[in-house]
């Protein structure tokens, strides 16, 4: 049996098919491969005013956050559970400032606390590229002042979570009775 999960941030939206009595009856009668399609695509319509909120909140500074904020969905086939994960993805590197927003969106998400840069290894000092601008060397290490949060994630979750709720049940209601009556007219043919 199929569970459908809308991952955001650290927290679950969870809905289980033993909710709705008359789901789960249809759910029963149906393959279990057109019950894991049928999640995964009320999934994806569920997160995704949850995905355009989280672009429009993401920072701007280059537009590359916005770029690679996506969502993602796997079926694990023995239990039949759906996951559809919103989030920064890999392979959105700035060719120019080496940003990378996969490695770093926890830390504009959540903020830093002041901390020590120290060089690694023998060398004993830091590059720091800014931009298009020269790559700057420092000896020893270098106090990092720390930065607020700035939770584009969480608050399109908090905001677009009920939403995503009721469109969760409606359309895998929809998706579920479509699938049951073309089942039944196949047997009945």
């Amino acid at each position: 049996m199929a569970v459908g999960r809308v991952r955001s941030g650290a927290q679950v939206l969870q809905w289980r098919e033993g909710q709705w009595s008359a789901l789960h009856r249809l759910m029963q009668e149906l393959p279990a491969r057109v019950v894991a399609k049928e999640v995964g695509k009320a999934s994806n319509k569920a997160v995704a005013a949850m995905l355009r909120r989280a672009r429009r909140y993401a920072p701007r500074r280059t537009g590359l956050f916005r770029r690679a904020i996506g969502r993602g969905q796997k079926l694990y086939k023995r239990t039949g559970v759906v996951y559809t994960i919103i989030g920064v993805r890999t392979g959105y590197k700035d060719p120019i400032t080496l940003e990378n927003p996969a490695i770093i969106s926890h830390l504009i998400e959540f903020g830093t606390d002041p901390h020590l840069i120290a060089p690694r290894g023998e060398q004993g000092a830091l590059k720091i590229k800014r931009g298009q601008g020269p790559t700057v060397i420092v000896e020893g290490a270098v106090q990092h002042p720390g930065s607020r949060a700035f939770a584009f994630m969480r608050t399109a979750y908090d905001e677009e979570k009920q939403a995503a709720i009721a469109t969760f049940g409606h359309e895998i209601i929809t998706g579920i009775g479509k699938e049951a009556r073309a089942l039944a007219w196949k047997k009945s043919a």
